[in-house]
């Protein structure tokens, strides 16, 4: 169920952005008009449920709030609608999940909401890093600048290397309180604290080779390492499987849901550039 919803959001993400990109003379303005949408749609989940004012006076606020970062993102620069889509996971999962809202929101469409967002907010920052690749023209100014094209694939090695360690981070830190109170934690009888040491390690050093095979244009062999270090992170939303939502403390739900989204990141890098930028296409070569 986790598993598939945040799929469900990721995929409706991507159509969502190809529609962006297919209209990319309004882009801005599809994206300033779904952060609002999104906003507008637990309002109709909260009058739907029938909830007491002040919960709708809770959503309306949510509206303001994002309506207003949309129109900064109009006026001045997108960033403010980075800020929007990334804020608006907070409003899934907190208010939506684990709160009140859960009561009137069901717990599929929360989950595919804040991959969702994720997703959104990953390419609106990717746009203004410009990692994305440069068109015909912009390659012949840089030239003609004397700057180098490969900017763009340095942002993206970056890119990569920052994921990683988010990844790597937010995954020691759960797996070591996995490690240490894994009687606390909701799974399988067959997961010992030394497999879950050994696997961290294991994980970690594919993820690692995962980053050094990319930066050295290995494509293929990269995306099959970063897909199963993905799994690192995303793995971690498997403990749900085996509990009810009320059997984890916050603490544990924090140490999950961070893994999951640091998995997603790593898996939604990997697939962004083997299937929109298509780099593995591109001729190999090594850098140091």
């Amino acid at each position: 169920m986790v598993i598939s919803s945040l799929l469900l959001g990721l995929f409706g993400a991507v159509v969502f952005l190809t529609i962006c990109k297919a209209m990319s003379e309004k882009e801005s303005q599809i994206l300033a008009t779904g952060l609002v949408i999104a906003a507008l749609i637990y309002l109709g989940f909260a009058v739907i449920g029938n909830v007491n004012a002040a919960w709708i006076v809770v959503e309306v606020t949510g509206i303001e709030i994002y309506s207003l970062l949309a129109v900064l993102g109009l006026q001045y620069s997108n960033w403010w609608l980075m800020i929007g889509w990334l804020l608006h996971p907070v409003w899934d999962v907190w208010l939506h999940l684990f709160e009140q809202g859960a009561s009137f929101t069901p717990e599929w469409y929360a989950l595919g909401c804040m991959s969702f967002d994720l997703l959104v907010a990953a390419y609106i920052c990717g746009v203004q890093f410009g990692l994305f690749r440069l068109k015909t023209a912009e390659v012949t100014n840089h030239i003609g600048r004397g700057q180098s094209p490969m900017n763009s694939e340095i942002k993206r090695q970056l890119l990569l290397k920052l994921l990683l360690i988010a990844c790597v981070v937010s995954t020691a830190i759960h797996f070591t309180d996995n490690y240490l109170y894994i009687e606390q934690y909701p799974e399988p009888d067959w997961i010992t604290p030394s497999s879950v040491y050994v696997s961290w390690i294991i994980w970690t050093v594919i993820g690692i080779a995962g980053y050094w095979l990319y930066k050295n244009q290995r494509f293929w062999l990269s995306y099959v390492c970063l897909l199963f270090y993905s799994f690192c992170g995303l793995d971690s939303l498997g403990h749900y499987l085996y509990g009810a939502m009320s059997e984890f403390s916050l603490k544990m739900h924090f140490f999950i849901v961070t893994d999951g989204l640091a998995g997603l990141a790593i898996l939604g890098f990997t697939l962004w550039s083997s299937l929109i930028l298509r780099e593995q296409f591109k001729e190999t070569g090594t850098s140091v």
